[in-house]
C-alpha cells in the first residue's frame, strides 16, 4: 500500500502532534523570540479546505545555553518587495553576521489545525530548508531538516463578503524523528489499534 505524498507528509505530522510533541516540545532546543517583530499564518477556509499564507520576519535561538541565533523572514526588512498571497517561502539567516542563507519552504497540504482553546501552538505545518550558500551555522543547519512549525491563533476578521480570515504568529518550531523513530511508532500504534478492535470484539488480548 501506498499515501499520496500530501497524505504521507499530513500522517507524519499526526503522528508527531499527537504522539511526539509533548516531549519534544519539553526539551526542545529551538526558541522562537517573543515578537514583535512576527511570522504570521493567515488561513482563509474554502469548500475543500484553506488557503495559507506566511509573511513577516522571526527570530529563533538554538541551544541551551544559545550556540545560534537565526533570522526567518520574507525578506521585506532586507528591501525585497512584499510576496504574493498564498506565499510558501521564507529566508533563513544566521543573525547577526547574515552571511549564511537557505530557502525555508513549508508545505501547507500538511497542515494541521487543533481548537484555539488556550496557550500554545494551534496549528502546525512541516517545513524544511534548502541552502543558499555553504552552511557552517549550527542553527541553520538544524532548519535544514524537516520541522514541525508551531503558530498560536491570534485573532479572526472577515471582508466585505463574509469571508474568514484567522491569524496566528509562530509559535514554536520541533524536530520531526527520524524515520525509525516513526516506523516504530507507527507500528506500536497499529498494534495498539488492533487490541482495541478485538477488545470492542469481544476477544480475549
Amino acid at each position: 500500500m501506498s499515501l499520496e505524498p500530501q497524505r504521507a507528509s499530513k500522517l507524519v505530522l499526526m503522528l508527531c502532534l499527537f504522539f511526539l510533541l509533548p516531549s519534544l516540545a519539553s526539551g526542545s532546543s529551538i526558541t522562537v523570540v517573543p515578537g514583535p517583530p512576527e511570522v504570521t499564518l493567515t488561513l482563509v477556509p474554502t469548500g475543500s479546505g484553506f488557503l495559507a499564507d506566511l509573511r513577516g520576519t522571526a527570530g529563533l535561538t538554538f541551544g541551551d545555553p544559545v550556540i545560534s541565533n537565526v533570522t526567518i523572514t520574507d525578506g521585506v526588512p532586507f528591501g525585497g518587495t512584499p510576496p504574493p498571497f498564498n506565499n510558501s517561502l521564507m529566508l533563513g539567516l544566521n543573525y547577526p553576521a547574515f552571511s549564511e542563507f537557505i530557502v525555508l519552504t513549508f508545505d501547507f497540504s500538511s497542515l494541521v489545525t487543533l481548537p484555539a482553546d488556550g496557550p500554545g501552538p494551534d496549528a502546525f505545518i512541516l517545513g524544511g530548508g534548502i541552502p543558499l550558500t555553504p552552511i557552517t551555522d549550527p542553527g541553520l543547519q538544524a532548519l535544514l531538516k524537516t520541522n514541525v512549525y508551531g503558530f498560536e491563533f491570534d485573532s479572526v476578521a472577515f471582508g466585505t463578503d463574509g469571508q474568514a480570515f484567522f491569524s496566528y504568529h509562530l509559535a514554536s518550531v520541533d524536530a520531526v524523528p527520524e524515520p525509525g523513530t516513526l516506523l516504530l511508532l507507527a507500528t506500536g500504534l497499529l498494534g495498539g489499534g488492533a487490541r482495541m478492535f478485538r477488545v470492542r470484539r469481544g476477544t480475549k488480548v
